[in-house]
């Protein structure tokens, strides 16, 4: 039994032995038929929910990989929001230092000014009774005072919050506490302001050592170069400045934080404090004026000048078409409720002496025009547009040709002026017209230099005459 190599060729195929592994190829080993008939006869419905799972765990793999994706691109956005809202507030919060120190600068610059008149001008002159009257230094200066003890005690406030500032420091509620103040003691100065000017300029060619002492002092380097009327112009600029500067510091304040809201309070107070000073001291030169005109003018018409409640509104020549159709120059004046007509006369060495001839009122009264180019024409059209005021119920007679109104009414004397001959209202003349119709149907024609000027008269009445319906 010992194999050798003579006899290893004989061996049978069934001792031969097994080939070795390097010569046996790979071969899958193929399935019996009782593995084929086991998958064959797999249950369908099995299958199925196979696929179903295997499906489910294919989507739900892409969609977490999809919402990883979402995520990541949200937290970038996220981020890129975040960084461009932070240079943006940054950005705010610059800006709104830098105006607050705008404020706080221009508020101690405007404190050491007052101050400043006080010491230089003020004081002097009382001290010094040869130079002015006490009366004459009030005049001038006015309540210089009373604005220097206002804005050094706000002047403290805003230094109190600057010393301790951080990005949403409150403001507004500084100025709205101040509100009330400000109407008060500026509508007092700004309303003596042109007085104080009409002072100044009196003094200075009537009183030689006032217009000395203003000379001396303007040599001083404290003034740095700044007259009388440079300093008393100051505060009458200063509620706008206010206005504008926390304007733009309540724009420059974020959504959310309290300054905001206080600040925008603020503005409308200092708004309402404007307009009412503004309104206050057109009342006051109203009555003023109203003052002098009485005082130069004789008769009834100068008593009744003066009544409660009535401002002056508008004044100037103008040319008034009489009876017998010339024009006579006139100087109107124009009232919240009445238009009156004078002329101008001199007595002796004084001028500017009224002498009133019409009085015209407004209550109930219409408004026409009249253009050059169509007076005497039966045919032409005005073109002007300009306010036209009706009465509210149709007045007695019939309207002057040209005029640009149905159911202006006119007096039969008037219409016997208008159309008497080529005299009538001087038909002639190339002078812009209008006129006004009282409520009794009396009707005043009135030519103006140019058609600026009558726009102007004719706006003014127009708003007097709605003012009064």
């Amino acid at each position: 039994g010992i194999i050798t190599k003579q006899n290893y060729a004989t061996l049978s195929p069934a001792t031969s032995p097994p080939p070795s592994n390097s010569n046996r190829k790979d071969t899958k080993p193929e399935k019996s038929s009782e593995e084929s008939f086991k998958i064959d006869s797999f249950p369908p419905e099995l299958a199925k929910n196979l696929q179903f799972l295997i499906r489910s765990h294919l989507e739900r793999k892409r969609f977490l990989e999809t919402r990883r994706k979402i995520t990541k691109l949200q937290a970038i956005w996220r981020g890129e929001r975040s960084r461009r809202q932070t240079k943006s507030l940054f950005s705010i919060y610059k800006r709104r230092f830098k105006i607050a120190q705008e404020l706080y600068n221009t508020e101690q610059s405007y404190v050491g000014s007052l101050q400043l008149l006080l010491e230089m001008f003020v004081k002097p002159l009382l001290e010094d009774s040869n130079i002015l009257t006490q009366d004459q230094t009030r005049i001038m200066f006015s309540n210089v005072e009373h604005l220097v003890i206002l804005h050094s005690h706000l002047l403290s406030k805003l230094q109190e919050r600057m010393d301790r500032w951080y990005p949403q420091q409150r403001f507004g509620d500084i100025f709205c506490d101040k509100i009330n103040d400000f109407k008060t003691f500026y509508a007092q100065y700004v309303t003596n302001y042109e007085k104080s000017l009409a002072m100044i300029k009196n003094c200075e060619t009537s009183i030689p050592s006032f217009s000395v002492f203003l000379n001396d002092v303007s040599k001083d380097s404290r003034c740095n170069s700044l007259n009388l009327q440079d300093f008393l112009i100051m505060p009458v600029q200063r509620l706008p400045r206010y206005e504008m500067l926390l304007n733009d510091l309540a724009k420059n304040s974020p959504v959310g934080i309290v300054d905001k809201s206080e600040l925008e309070r603020a503005v409308n107070g200092l708004r309402e404090s404007n307009s009412f000073v503004n309104k206050y001291t057109q009342e006051q030169h109203s009555k003023e004026r109203i003052r002098n005109v009485k005082d130069k003018t004789k008769g009834k018409e100068g008593k009744m000048l003066y009544q409660p409640g009535r401002e002056l509104i508008r004044e100037g020549y103008l040319f008034r078409v009489g009876t017998d159709g010339v024009d006579k120059k006139m100087y109107g004046f124009l009232f919240n409720d009445s238009f009156m007509t004078s002329k101008k006369v001199s007595a002796g060495n004084l001028t500017q002496r009224y002498n009133f001839k019409d009085t015209i009122s407004l209550k109930g009264a219409s408004l026409a025009l009249k253009d050059p180019t169509i007076i005497g024409s039966q045919s032409s059209r005005s073109t002007l547009a300009d306010p036209i005021i009706s009465p509210p119920t149709s007045p007695r007679g019939s309207t002057p040709e040209g005029f640009k109104k149905e159911g202006i009414s006119a007096s039969p004397s008037f219409l016997k002026t208008v159309f008497s001959g080529n005299k009538a209202m001087n038909a002639e003349s190339s002078l812009p017209s209008f006129c006004i119709t009282d409520k009794d149907g009396k009707s005043f024609v009135f030519r103006c230099e140019t058609a600026n000027e009558r726009k102007g008269w004719v706006n003014a009445i127009s708003s007097a005459i709605k003012d009064l319906e």
